[in-house]
């Protein structure tokens, strides 16, 4: 099957799909180059998985006014014919000039990737995590390549993933490049009033393995008496490992000070409560939360993992730790608690950073106008010889 390019009286179509099934930076991106192709005179569906575990991240593009389509995506590698229908079935719906495929991982939604390049549409790859460790079975990762080779571009979300792709995997596409996350900045100002007794550290992020929230919890029991005292910590977010990580929390005697707070729809109003930002992912593409909180003017410290150091500056504007360590992240904390100012001076420094790296308009910008030529070049190549 194949799909012709709209006439020029049509208002241009694109559909995003994903297999991402959880909430959290990739669903927040979507939604951000949703509404924003929307402003920019796109028609715009967003197809993604049917599972229960995608109900939330579907209920929140919903909610912000985005038009989503649910069908079988999240279901491996294998050549499942629910996945055919489906895929064909949101393809003959929307009738899309350009398919624009938002990845979890370079593993994420092989088969319909390979069943947009069949119908013969432009095909835009974003991939949001890329990690060494990842395994990839040599088969899927020659399927893989070779969709590296008919995708019209392939966008990284920060420079080292782009690297890992190429370096560590050996994809290289004929356009690739690096577009990074947006995140919009708040009028400056005060931020809401802060206990002047305890500071108040926060930690948005999914509670699976690749978060490595059970570091922060071993680095708040590694806190000096005296300066766990100085704090309150938060966790917003759910997944796999929630009952694990309370469990955890429960047995280090943590439960006073660290408060599960789950999902929250509103991570802005979380943040505006907090003094100090904390991330101790294991592995990251870009993380949203992290720029949120630089938005924010919180003070960040995070792990010194994939796209992290680019967003801190190296640590210009938060300070870098060792991944996988707690003592690391612990004397991190320790040093925040005894001398707050030299973090804050460094949350301050960021915003002119954001404003030139992570204008939201502009970077999403760069991928609409992406959008708009894989559409002209796929019309080009569709029109008939003249002779």
């Amino acid at each position: 099957m194949t799909f012709d390019i709209h006439p020029a009286w049509r208002q241009p179509r694109v559909l995003i799909m994903t297999d991402v099934t959880a909430p959290g930076g990739v669903g927040t991106a979507i939604g951000q180059l949703a509404l924003f192709g929307r402003r920019q005179g796109w028609n715009v569906l967003v197809y993604m998985d049917d599972g229960n575990g995608s109900d939330l991240m579907a209920h929140m593009l919903q909610q912000i006014g985005v038009s989503v389509m649910r069908g079988s995506l999240y279901r491996g590698y294998h050549a499942d014919q629910t996945i055919r229908e489906a895929v064909w079935a949101a393809l003959e719906r929307h009738q899309p000039d350009v398919v624009h495929v938002q990845c979890g991982s370079p593993r994420s939604a092989v088969l319909p990737r390979e069943l947009i390049v069949d119908a013969g549409l432009p095909l835009i790859v974003t991939e949001n995590f890329v990690s060494a460790d990842l395994e990839i079975p040599n088969e899927i990762l020659q399927r893989i390549r070779t969709l590296y080779r008919h995708a019209f571009a392939v966008i990284a979300v920060c420079g080292e993933n782009l690297k890992l792709l190429r370096e560590t995997f050996g994809l290289y596409a004929r356009r690739s490049l690096v577009i990074r996350n947006g995140v919009a900045l708040p009028p400056t100002g005060p931020r809401d009033a802060i206990s002047p007794s305890r500071f108040k550290a926060i930690t948005v992020a999914r509670l699976s393995p690749q978060k490595a929230v059970d570091v922060l919890i071993q680095a708040v029991a590694m806190l000096p008496h005296d300066v766990r005292k100085m704090f309150q910590f938060t966790i917003a977010g759910n997944g796999e490992e929630e009952r694990r990580l309370k469990q955890m929390s429960d047995n280090l005697c943590l439960t006073e000070c660290i408060n599960f707070v789950g999902w929250s729809n509103d991570v802005a109003a979380l943040l505006r409560t907090h003094d100090l930002f904390i991330l101790p992912s294991v592995a990251e593409g870009q993380p949203i939360s992290l720029m949120e909180a630089l938005a924010a003017g919180l003070p960040c410290i995070a792990s010194s993992v994939s796209g992290i150091p680019e967003v801190l500056g190296e640590g210009e504007y938060g300070t870098l730790v060792t991944p996988k360590d707690p003592q690391s992240l612990s004397a991190a904390i320790v040093d925040f608690g005894r001398n707050p100012s030299i973090l804050r001076q460094k949350a301050l420094a960021a915003r002119d950073y954001l404003r030139k790296n992570h204008d939201p308009d502009k970077n999403m910008g760069q991928i609409v106008g992406l959008w708009n030529a894989a559409t002209v070049s796929h019309s080009v190549q569709s029109m008939p010889v003249v002779v």
